[in-house]
């Protein structure tokens, strides 16, 4: 029998229930406006929208699919449902929330991404994971790139999310897809916990058992100095984000110490606590006897033992330093080329010639139209090489109109960088003379692997996958006539010998049980070099013949992408957050004799004449492997399969709630809201109507998203408030009371290209009725935008080029108003520097055919003000008769907060120096409070200036400049930012403004 925590602490139960009311507050106030929110985003959503989806129910699971993908889905849902199944019997709660079946939605479309969606504010849990991918999971994360392996990785999330009783369990039923109370746990302890079954649930891959991952945290915290705050995402030392890095060992510490039932034990204690963000701490205290600061502290102990400092072995040294993460090549006269990118540095190509001169050195992302690519990082790089002209070749994956896509690159010494083909899949090598090129052709669950002619465009399929097989790498010989290639076999991760023309199996190397190898290449002799296991590392191997092989390395945290030249091995190592490009002597063909010298593992033989297995196929047990392959998942039963019905779904509120509305200070409504869609997000809609206690007056609003032409979205909302509005003195007496409406409309049409150029038409309405006096005004609006940002993690915006234009066109009787406006931003590094970045932007914004000025210059801080030093902002009542209070024209102006000038055409200038000072620095607890983290001092210096017309009372030009700091933290998990301004007005009264400010940090 399970025991159920039913009382609880001492003294607790008040701070609980308030927070637990304060919560549903939060939650009623976010419906309150009738606005529906998207659940995907728009590739994810475009390709729901442009096929024919299908509705496939199984014991555990209602899995959405496009037609035609009908065996893939069954694969999937075979996978997934063993998966629940295990995950299930782990969790501790079985209630109607988690019994409930998992929907899993299947976008044909290469996402390169998954995710789930816990329950709240009225959106339904969902699991996104794409049909295919075409991301080089595997050389960092150790994963197959297969749906149903990410998809297992998702239900962990989607299992622990469903982990709902107690008062929220009740709250569900009552009012829908309110929360998830296991949104209080931070985000370490959801992926730690995803990626240690990750492993668990699919023996022989995952991010806990594959050593480039796990060697990226020992090389960093080597002697293990680590802290509570390196748990937090905010933390930006790690590329592969803190949460998945820290986490993933975090959550094995305590499984491997505790074991895994306490892990569901706390999420069992979630799942029932009142006050969902405070005492996460005391759970943890509750389960292991220790809070969290304590335990992070044995982890620490156990991170110091497991990861000691290690030293570089006699003969490896370093040739190169290199950032976080990388991507290298060596060519055919000791040309070196390189794609790596760092905390503070953008993603970049570098080449040097074989004497070590650097020949280019390039951002890979474009700023300026047509955009040759929008996206880098080394991450999205594969089959980098060069052929035997220097000729360097590469695959990435960038974002196209709609959907990602794969775009292959050839660079060539003075002639720069130039698209040659797109849509061919992963890369995989450049054949030797130039003529082809090897890729991974993608279908669904499987990878293949062909060869492009690059004078013709024709395909030729070397070796055809089997559904669950994946071609990962390629590597020629020198001689361009074998292929040594990366696989995932179905059970393993291997290394295959391939005939680079007919595509038949030359050899199969493999490691014992399910231990990988992976990424081989070739010597100048012939021999194959790969990446073999060694105490967890990867190390470098030297295959011999008749299937000896020999460890030649001692990397202190591994290798990864060896390659040889000459008598040289050059290899990537970690050491501490970057790779190093090192090297040691190839040792000669004569030291081949030993056997089995430490890989652990063995090579098979060539097949015999006709023995070859048949392409695709997976032999029952590999030749020389010695463990047969994982057995596949059961078939699945099938409950129903049937067409998709935008009706499924879409008429049943996820949310009914009770909610509150504020129209005016003093004034407090409440009212019911309701949301819901069908399960695809063709249509979201969203409704609430609330009601006055005292007057009984009415107000309401609702909304509507329609996604039937997505990329294209259609969104209309409308609302109208009834309210009476008081005017008091300080002293609270009332001087006068109005019976108010606002009614406002909106509806729009827009979509965006590649993530850059973008475009929203529609029109608005807004009416204000005070007593019997109204305004109205009504019109259509156009706005186009042009963004392309290049961002670090240390600096945000680093390189940056964004425009933006929009007019509008309001008829009026007595005269029509016309409104235009522009914007122009320019990010820009200083020269030398890494983090020192100047930001300028020009503003420009007119609005005709008014009797007077309608913009207000100023007026308003960038952030809420806690104090200033000057008088608050004078009331322009710019629009008194002519606007609707909720539609008035502005513009900020830093230095004139509290001084707003008015103005019937502007235009505006700033210019920032901005350094980030990083801190990153937290605690994963304080007492009963959560998280906290301190992220960064953002030192500012700036210049803004305006030229108004008509000219101010004094002048036309306005003019100011200052200084500012602002600390960027995360305070009880609230993302905030604290910032002081001090400023000096150069025209106009010449005066001096200081202001505190504090707000959501951007």
């Amino acid at each position: 029998m399970r025991r159920r925590h039913l009382l609880p602490r001492p003294g607790a139960a008040m701070p609980r229930v308030v927070g637990a009311v304060a919560i549903v507050a939060a939650l009623g106030a976010a419906a309150a406006c009738g606005v529906p929110a998207a659940r995907f985003p728009a590739d994810v959503q475009a390709a729901l929208a442009g096929a024919d989806m299908r509705r496939m129910e199984t014991a555990q699971l209602l899995l959405y699919y496009p037609e035609g993908r009908r065996a893939l889905a069954e694969r999937m849902a075979a996978r997934l449902e063993g998966c629940a199944t295990a995950l299930r019997a782990h969790a501790r709660l079985d209630n109607r929330a988690s019994r409930e079946k998992m929907i899993v939605v299947v976008p044909d479309a290469p996402f390169n991404n998954a995710y789930v969606l816990p329950p709240v504010a009225g959106l339904e849990d969902v699991a996104v994971v794409p049909a295919a991918n075409t991301l080089d999971f595997t050389t960092s994360f150790g994963l197959p790139p297969d749906p149903g392996m990410v998809g297992c990785h998702e239900l962990v999330h989607y299992v622990h999310a469903k982990q709902i009783a107690g008062l929220w369990g009740a709250l569900r039923v009552a009012f829908g897809e309110l929360v998830s109370p296991q949104v209080g746990l931070d985000a370490w302890f959801f992926e730690g916990l995803a990626t240690y079954y990750e492993a668990r649930l699919v023996p022989g891959v995952g991010r806990p058992r594959w050593p480039v991952f796990t060697s990226m945290f020992h090389a960093a915290y080597a002697g293990g100095e680590l802290g509570g705050g390196d748990l937090a995402t905010e933390h930006r030392r790690a590329w592969v984000g803190h949460h998945y890095l820290v986490g993933t060992m975090f959550v094995e510490y305590l499984a491997e110490t505790y074991g895994e039932a306490p892990l569901w034990r706390v999420i069992e204690l979630q799942a029932r606590s009142t006050s969902i963000l405070f005492s996460v701490s005391g759970r943890f205290a509750e389960v292991y006897g220790k809070g969290l600061p304590a335990l992070v502290g044995d982890f620490q102990r156990w991170v110091a033992a497991r990861s000691p400092v290690r030293r570089r072995a006699p003969g490896q040294r370093v040739v190169q330093a290199l950032g976080e993460d990388a991507r290298w090549a060596w060519g055919p006269a000791g040309e070196v080329a390189v794609i790596d990118g760092d905390l503070d540095l953008p993603a970049r190509l570098r080449v040097w010639d074989g004497a070590g001169r650097l020949l280019d050195e390039r951002a890979l992302v474009d700023l300026v139209p047509p955009r040759r690519q929008v996206m880098a990082a080394p991450l999205l790089v594969s089959g980098l090489g060069f052929a035997a002209d220097g000729s360097l070749w590469f695959t990435s994956v960038d974002q196209g109109a709609t959907y990602q896509t794969t775009r292959l690159f050839r660079w060539r010494r003075g002639g720069g960088l130039a698209e040659v083909a797109r849509d061919l899949g992963p890369g995989g090598a450049i054949a030797p003379d130039g003529a082809s090129y090897v890729h991974m052709v993608v279908d669904g669950d499987r990878w293949s692997l062909a060869a492009r002619d690059l004078a013709t465009g024709a395909r030729r399929v070397l070796w055809e996958a089997a559904p669950g097989q994946y071609a990962l790498r390629a590597g020629f010989a020198r001689d361009g006539a074998r292929l040594a290639v990366s696989v995932w076999d179905g059970a393993r991760f291997a290394v295959w010998e391939l005939d680079a023309t007919t595509g038949a199996r030359l050899a199969t190397h493999t490691g014992d049980g399910d231990t990988p190898v992976f990424d081989g290449a070739y010597t100048d002799d012939g021999r194959l070099v790969l990446l073999a296991v060694v105490d967890g590392r990867f190390q470098v191997a030297v295959a011999g013949a008749g299937g000896a092989r020999r460890v030649v390395s001692d990397a202190p945290y591994g290798a990864l992408e060896v390659r040889a030249r000459g008598g040289a091995l050059r290899f990537l190592a970690r050491d501490g957050w970057r790779y190093t490009l090192d090297e040691l002597a190839l040792p000669g063909p004569e030291t081949e004799a030993e056997t089995e010298a430490g890989a652990g593992a063995g090579s098979g033989p060539e097949p015999e004449p006709g023995s070859e297995p048949e392409p695709g196929s997976v032999p029952e047990t590999d030749p020389g492997s010695g463990s047969a392959p994982a057995l596949a998942p059961a078939p699945v039963r099938v409950l129903d399969d049937r067409p998709y019905s935008r009706l499924d779904g879409l008429l049943r509120p996820t949310l009914h709630t009770l909610a509150l509305l504020a129209p005016a200070v003093g004034v407090n409504q409440v009212g019911l809201a309701l949301a819901g869609g069908d399960r695809l997000d063709l249509v979201r809609w969203a409704v609430a109507g609330y009601v006055d206690p005292g007057d009984r007056k009415l107000s309401g609003a609702g909304g509507v998203i329609l996604n039937d032409l997505a990329p294209w979205v259609l969104v209309a909302h409308g609302q109208r408030l009834h309210f009476t509005e008081e005017v008091r003195d300080d002293d609270g007496a009332l001087i006068a009371a109005y019976e108010r409406e606002v009614r406002d409309a909106v509806l729009a049409l827009g979509r965006t290209w590649r993530g850059t150029y973008g475009v929203a038409a529609g029109g608005a309405y807004a009416l204000d009725r005070v007593d019997a006096t109204t305004l109205r005004l009504y019109g259509p609006e156009l706005t186009l935008g042009y963004a392309a940002i290049e961002p670090t993690r240390a600096s945000g915006p680093r390189r940056g080029l964004a425009l933006s234009a929009g007019g509008a066109w309001f008829p009026r009787p007595a005269g029509d108003l016309q409104e235009l406006r522009g914007r122009l931003d320019v990010y820009a590094p200083v020269v030398g520097t890494r983090r020192h970045v100047v930001h300028a932007t020009l503003r420009g914004h007119a609005v005709g055919g008014a009797p007077g000025p309608l913009i207000a210059i100023g007026g308003e801080a960038a952030l809420p003000a806690l104090w200033s030093s000057g008088d608050a902002p004078a009331e322009l009542g710019l629009g008194d008769g002519v606007l609707p209070r909720q539609r008035r024209f502005g513009e900020p102006l830093r230095g004139f907060e509290d001084l707003p000038v008015a103005a019937a055409r502007v235009a505006l200038a700033d210019l920032t120096w901005r350094y980030p000072l990083i801190v990153d620095r937290g605690v994963p607890s304080l007492g009963f409070l959560p998280a906290s983290f301190l992220s960064e001092l953002e030192v500012e210096v700036f210049a803004a200036g305006a030229l108004v017309e008509p000219a101010a009372a004094r002048t036309r030009h306005l003019l100011a400049a200052g200084g500012a700091l602002t600390v960027r933290l995360s305070l009880f998990r609230l993302p905030l930012a604290l910032r002081y301004q001090a400023s000096r007005r150069l025209t106009d009264d010449r005066g001096y403004l200081q202001l505190v400010m504090l707000g959501p940090r951007s």
